[in-house]
């Protein structure tokens, strides 16, 4: 029987979590399906072709940048950049490596009459004297299949080598190769040797003796999994280990975060979310300008950093806070945004419709985790190294998640778990690729979908009085109490909500008004009306009931949430004086955690029964007229808290709410409208069908937990895995193409698979000699094309 090194795995402290970095897969059926071999490669984040070592002219050109900021240490005073100089030279991401590693000993004492002392660096001979590497990758892999559910075979791998060359390397050791051999030295022959991939961990052969017993391994699997972690490095040493490959990388191939809202797809107009061109990464990573340190704080970049437990990566001089891109605040905006509209969405559902099912207290804890930690966009920024992009996303095990001594962690995850029977089962009607015989249908759907609400719909609500006096609408509304009956039973609802009394009319129309501003909708500008600070001066210079519900019959649908939420929090603000005063009267025991007013279907047409004890008010617009004597003096209520809301006065804790949510409305006015538009896409999403993001908040809180007790340190892992594996009927491969990437194996693949379609005697055009000698002649001719030489000229040359 396989070794199992599982007990290793055990080992592992659960003070860190694992960071999993992406493998790719390539799996082959071989023997008539009797054995299946797996290939894993390491993706372009575990490749490090980074040089730590310094040329003559690099050291030249690092030594010229500190001796004329040492000249002139005032950047407005000098005639030129040296930044500017020695990153057009080299390159600046290579550019800041050297000057940080050629950084002055005595850079304190920087002036015009200080002479900068270098340290001593390490030097080489050549700009490229190694192969890339794969780095950071785990100590051993499992394989394992799953059919069905169910899994028929778990391998280990050997134990991965400590050098894994990728790529050719300059140095000729002189070994002698037959002609049709790939001239790869003996660190890189794994790449294209299965036995020696075995050796060195990064194969697996699975026999038909190591699968379940009664299970053929010429089936298939519904999925192989690949996973792996490093169990010998400790979580400081891994933590390092990750920070030293990110540095590497920007130091090379690059390190940035993408923008939110990028698309992935290539258009005819070029290709989105390039990366930066020379200028803008010239500016961008000018060491005499990196951001402040709340600037760095608040960034994407140390969010990403925090989350990964690499520590020193929160300060303003150190590079990786200062990739392009790391001070983006969508995440803030998605937070203050679920707070600002907290009371017009899940705060007024939780609190009227689920009433009396969920607690004034409970719904304060959701607010607060979704302000902490929902986020329809992803919990932390998108990180492009290369060319490729990575997104960070925090993961549990649903049916494995072991609730802590959070008693709302718990309740959060059993309600998520009881509502996960209806999206797993609404998953059947997501458009996928094989879901039809029409190939063609299936992918035009899947092309038509986006990752956020892109339009939307709404429905009137009636009351039992209308239904009532309303021809036909008694049915539906039998029909919508018993599914809300069988949602109790299921969900664990212990009475039934006030949400069954109200009947959703069984046609819906169109929202024909913006969502944020109306369009179009540039990248980063300004509202063209700042609805947001028109609410908050309203609300802080005392505005009536009625002038804000007034407002909401805005021009877009966030203004009229806004206006919505903020009246709703008015409305309970004011009624937590009332209540605070009833206390203080004796006419009740104590004030409601969240005062407020349900709201009636009609206002002076029913009869609308008084709370007892004395209260004195049936609607918000009453509550927000009273005077009470010896508190609010002659002022009214809504007077009072108003005037509690201004700043630079110290807000009373019973108003910690509102002057919560007006904050989070001073921050919205200052963010750019597609991040905004963004922000309430996601928002809505949340709040309807996005079960997904509610689990990734869960992960998120454990996450914010762990990073509180234990800030730094991670352990370092890897994952891949492949769906419906299954062997292809087509005839054998008549052979493999070697090639330094992807892009190059599948052009390569293309051009071959044409060659073959039209392999005849009227049909040669594919027929193409790709030997690198002929690419070096063709890119040459390319070039002086491009120079602007006559193409005859230059084959004339070449006669």
């Amino acid at each position: 029987m396989a070794e199992d090194f599982s007990p290793l795995v055990a080992t592992l402290g659960g003070s860190a979590p694992v960071a999993l970095l992406p493998v790719r897969l390539e799996a082959r059926f071989v023997d008539n399906a009797s054995e299946l071999r797996v290939r894993i490669f390491p993706d372009q984040v575990h490749v490090d072709v980074h040089e730590p070592e310094l040329t003559a002219a690099e050291r030249e050109a690092g030594r010229a940048y500190w001796t004329a900021r040492f000249r002139e240490p005032d950047p407005a005073r000098r005639a030129s950049s040296p930044w500017s100089t020695i990153a057009t030279a080299i390159g600046p991401a290579r550019a800041l490596w050297i000057v940080r590693l050629l950084t002055p000993t005595n850079l304190g004492e920087i002036a015009p009459s200080v002479v900068p002392v270098f340290p001593a660096v390490p030097g080489k001979t050549d700009a490229w004297t190694r192969a890339a590497r794969a780095v950071a990758l785990p100590e051993r892999f499992l394989v394992v299949g799953v059919r069905r559910g169910r899994e028929v075979f778990r391998k280990w791998s050997n134990i991965v080598g400590d050098t894994l060359d990728v790529s050719i390397t300059p140095v000729d050791d002189g070994t002698a190769l037959p002609d049709d051999a790939v001239p790869l030295h003996a660190e890189a022959r794994w790449l294209v040797d299965f036995a020696e991939a075995e050796r060195l961990g990064m194969a697996v052969r699975i026999g038909p003796t190591e699968v379940t017993v009664g299970v053929r391994l010429a089936d298939g699997v519904d999925r192989l999994l690949v996973l792996g972690v490093d169990w010998t490095l400790t979580p400081a040493s891994a933590a390092s280990t990750l920070r030293t490959l990110l540095m590497s990388h920007q130091a090379s191939d690059g390190f940035s975060f993408v923008e939110p809202g990028t698309p992935t797809n290539v258009t005819r107009a070029g290709t989105p979310g390039a990366a930066q061109d020379l200028s803008s990464l010239i500016r961008a990573l000018d060491p005499e300008q990196h951001p402040t340190a709340p600037v760095v704080a608040a960034g994407a970049a140390s969010r990403v950093l925090t989350a990964l437990g690499i520590a020193g990566s929160s300060a303003p001089d150190d590079p990786l806070s200062a990739a392009p891109g790391a001070s983006g605040r969508d995440h803030d905006v998605v937070s203050h945004l679920n707070n600002a509209l907290w009371e017009g969405t899940l705060g007024a559902y939780l609190s009227e419709w689920m009433n009396p099912n969920v607690s004034d207290a409970t719904a304060q804890l959701v607010r607060e985790h979704m302000r902490a930690h929902l986020s329809g966009l992803g919990p932390f920024g998108t990180v492009r190294i290369g060319k490729q992009p990575y997104g960070v996303l925090p993961v549990i095990a649903p049916q494995r998640f072991i609730a802590g001594a959070d008693p709302f962690e718990s309740q959060l995850a059993l309600l998520l778990e009881r509502l996960r029977a209806f999206w797993r089962n609404a998953t059947a009607d997501v458009p996928r690729l094989g879901r039809s015989a029409d190939l063609d249908a299936d992918l035009t759907a899947v092309l038509q979908m986006t990752p956020l609400g892109s339009s939307y719909r709404f429905r009137p609500v009636i009351g039992p009085l209308t239904v009532n006096a309303t021809v036909g609408m008694a049915q539906h509304a039998s029909v919508q109490e018993q599914v809300i009956d069988v949602l109790r039973t299921h969900i664990g609802w212990r009475t039934r909500p006030r949400l069954a009394g109200v009947t959703a009319h069984p046609a819906d129309h169109p929202l024909r008004v913006p969502l944020v501003d109306a369009p179009p909708i540039a990248a980063g500008a300004t509202l063209r009306k700042n609805y947001f600070t028109e609410v908050a001066t309203l609300v802080r210079n005392g505005a009536a009931h009625e002038s804000l519900k007034a407002r909401e019959a805005a021009g877009t649908l966030l203004e009229a949430f806004t206006v919505h939420s903020m009246a709703r929090e008015l409305q309970r603000a004011d009624m937590r004086t009332i209540d605070r005063q009833r206390v203080a009267a004796g006419q009740i025991t104590r004030a409601p955690d969240a005062s407020g007013i349900v709201g009636s279907e009609f206002l002076g047409i029913e009869g609308v029964a008084r709370p007892a004890a004395g209260a004195l008010v049936a609607s918000p617009a009453e509550a927000a007229r009273v005077v009470i004597p010896g508190i609010t003096g002659t002022r009214t209520v809504r007077q009072f808290v108003s005037d509690s809301l201004k700043p630079g006065v110290v807000t009373p804790p019973d108003y910690a709410s509102i002057a919560s949510t007006l904050s989070s409305l001073d921050f919205l006015s200052r963010r750019p409208v597609d991040e905004l538009e963004r922000a309430f896409r996601a928002l809505l999403d949340t709040c309807s069908h996005r079960l997904d993001a509610w689990y990734t908040s869960l992960a998120v809180r454990r996450l914010s937990a762990l990073r509180t007790a234990t800030p730094a340190g991670v352990h370092l892992g890897a994952y891949g895995w492949l769906d419906d594996l299954r062997p292809s009927p087509a005839p054998v491969s008549q052979g493999f193409i070697h090639a330094p990437s992807l892009a190059q194996a599948s052009t390569a693949a293309v051009l071959r698979s044409g060659h073959l379609a039209h392999n005849d005697a009227e049909h040669r055009a594919l027929e193409i000699d790709l030997s690198s000698d002929r690419v070096r002649l063709a890119m040459s001719l390319m070039d002086g094309v491009a120079q602007g030489q006559p193409l005859a000229a230059l084959l004339g040359y070449r006669f």
